[in-house]
């Protein structure tokens, strides 16, 4: 074996070792922030997803992790940045797309938002979460039978969402639903949302 091969040879192995050890730390932090997310402190979560990112920008599990603690800590716009980031890397990532929208209604852009959960809803079908968030700008926008037909989607999958009835009762008795608005708000109060007692207590005698 030549000199030169040997070279070679050891620069392609060093390269391989530095690449191997690169990939391994991004993932270590990776799983650092995921444990230090599950436990809430999202705050040093995001400095855990932000250094798995430096090693490796395009790691798709790390921008979502990150993405998602943003939105648990209320920045919305670091959100959407790395959802968006995130769905130019796989722009099937239904779940990418449903928590920009929920950044995106934080925000006030309510339109936006309704774009996002239709593409959600592409690749979720069967995810009760996005027709309730869904369901909640509607109703933000006055369009009642859009939010109850939502929330009514979104129990049909899960029928044990409390606040799912209890939302679907708010804008049933807006929409002068009376009869209807009751009912789903004694189921609310069964399943253990507080906030429905006072209105039945009040509207439901």
């Amino acid at each position: 074996m030549t000199a030169n091969v040997k070279l070679l040879l050891s620069i392609s192995i060093l390269l391989f070792s530095l690449t191997s050890f690169s990939q391994e730390t991004a993932s270590d932090y990776y799983n650092a922030g995921a444990s230090k997310g599950i436990s809430e402190e999202y705050r040093s979560a995001v400095i855990s997803f932000t250094k798995a990112l430096e090693i490796k920008p395009d790691y798709e599990e790390a921008l979502y992790g990150r993405g998602l603690c943003y939105l648990r800590l209320k920045l919305y716009k670091e959100s959407m940045k790395d959802f968006s980031r995130l769905l130019e890397i796989n722009p099937e990532n239904g779940k990418a797309y449903s928590n920009r929208g929920q950044a995106k209604a934080a925000l006030g852009d309510n339109e936006g938002a309704l774009v996002d959960y239709g593409d959600a809803l592409i690749f979720l079908l069967g995810d009760p979460t996005v027709f309730y968030n869904r369901g909640v700008v509607f109703y933000m926008m006055g369009n009642y039978p859009e939010a109850i037909n939502d929330f009514t989607v979104s129990l049909n999958i899960d029928p044990n969402q409390g606040m799912c009835f209890y939302k679907r009762g708010i804008v049933n008795y807006v929409a002068g639903e009376r009869t209807a608005a009751c009912v789903d708000l004694n189921k609310a109060a069964r399943l253990g949302v507080a906030e429905a007692y006072d209105i039945i207590r009040v509207y439901c005698r």
